[in-house]
């Protein structure tokens, strides 16, 4: 299913652009649908005539970021796959990051990831797995909301007041666990703790049995872009939470400061 109807319609464009920016916005629709896409659904959440939608998924097809099943479902193309993973090799924060995680991942024994802001969401851009049997799932690319992940507390915690309450305005307080905090007040009162401490915890609130700290990384403009986040299985949570918070706070001060951020 997914999630965000009519989204091209939103879309702020460059006059003379407007047919690629359709296609980035179809691009968006199929990635970020659950299930792979039938042009019916397309044509419901896009917003655009058939007519045109068929002529767009041709042209995307043709190009290789999209690729048309034989079930008449649609799916993101191999090559729009070897694009990302080509941006990710050339991204500054990406290079960076992962000497770090790889160091915090030996230090914790437990896996960790990197969570990019992208608008009022985060995407995972890399993980290092657990070296013990027992590990947690995710996927690159995959999104994270912000109020019910560690990362993205804390990154809310870092925004200028003004940002963060428009950001916690708009936010869908989805619920994925009984745990998951869905109050914005709450969430709102939480975040000077999380600022002061400089980390921001989520127990079981996106997936159960697990319990993740998370800490922000800073751009060169000072500003909260990213974090990184340590996952622990419930049963094998040790009470000694430093153990986990220190070198993660300790890793995000090194990236940001190779960014030319804040510590």
């Amino acid at each position: 299913m997914i999630n965000s109807p009519n989204r091209l319609k939103k879309t702020n464009v460059v006059q003379g652009a407007a047919a690629f920016a359709k296609g980035i916005g179809i691009l968006q629709l199929i990635a970020d649908s659950d299930n792979r896409p039938t042009i019916s659904q397309l044509v419901k959440e896009s917003g655009l005539p058939r007519p045109t939608l068929y002529r767009l998924l041709k042209a995307l097809a043709a190009e290789g970021l999209v690729d048309a099943r034989k079930d008449k479902t649609y799916a993101v193309g191999t090559r729009l796959i070897q694009l990302a993973g080509r941006a990710l090799q050339q991204n500054d924060l990406v290079r960076i990051a992962e000497p770090e995680l790889e160091r915090l991942c030996e230090t914790t024994q437990e896996t960790v990831h990197l969570a990019i802001r992208s608008g009022n969401e985060l995407v995972y851009a890399m993980k290092r797995d657990s070296p013990k049997a027992v590990r947690i799932v995710c996927s690159l690319g995959e999104k994270v909301s912000l109020h019910a992940s560690a990362i993205g507390k804390c990154i809310l915690a870092h925004l200028p007041a003004e940002e963060q309450a428009e950001v916690i305005g708009e936010l869908d307080m989805h619920r994925f666990t009984k745990f998951t905090k869905t109050d914005k007040i709450q969430l709102t009162n939480d975040l000077s703790e999380y600022r002061a401490q400089g980390f921001a915890t989520s127990h079981q609130e996106t997936h159960l049995e697990i319990e993740c700290y998370g800490s922000v990384i800073y751009d060169h403009e000072g500003s909260p872009v990213a974090g990184v986040g340590v996952s622990v299985p419930l049963y094998r949570l040790n009470p000694r939470k430093e153990l986990y918070v220190k070198p993660l706070i300790a890793c995000c001060q090194r990236i940001s400061r190779c960014l030319g951020g804040e510590i």
